[in-house]
């Protein structure tokens, strides 16, 4: 599905990079933007958690390469970190005058986003 979404932003004329994780030939837990090593994470229970956990080069890569729109196709798997990394490119992108919205999130997910008052952070 995922690829389908990325030919129809292509094809309506977005600038797309695919990122994503998974095992290196190695065994090695990684993380890629159209099938470059973003990050090495290495291996073992560390790594996965790792893995998991951090978006801070997803962070400083949407930042370096000055990436003005972000589609996250499964915000189901919503997790502190993933939240966490949305916040940072909410404020990053408040410096520059622009915003961050989430759209089409799973009910669930918004019900956690009320309870919690992040509703009231970000544009849902």
């Amino acid at each position: 599905k995922i690829h389908y979404q990325v030919k129809g932003l292509i094809e309506n004329g977005h600038d797309v990079r695919l990122c994503y994780y998974g095992l290196a030939e190695n065994g090695h837990r990684c993380r890629y933007i159209d099938d470059s090593l973003l990050k090495d994470y290495g291996t073992g229970r560390i790594a996965a958690l790792r893995q998991r956990m951090d978006y801070s080069c997803i962070y400083n890569y949407c930042i370096k390469e000055n990436i003005e729109f972000v589609y996250a196709r499964s915000f189901m798997n919503a997790n502190p970190f993933l939240v966490r990394f949305f916040m940072q490119l909410k404020r990053h992108s408040e410096q520059l005058n622009g915003t961050v919205t989430l759209i089409n999130m799973n009910q669930d997910v918004k019900e956690v986003f009320r309870i919690s008052g992040f509703h009231h952070i970000f544009n849902i």
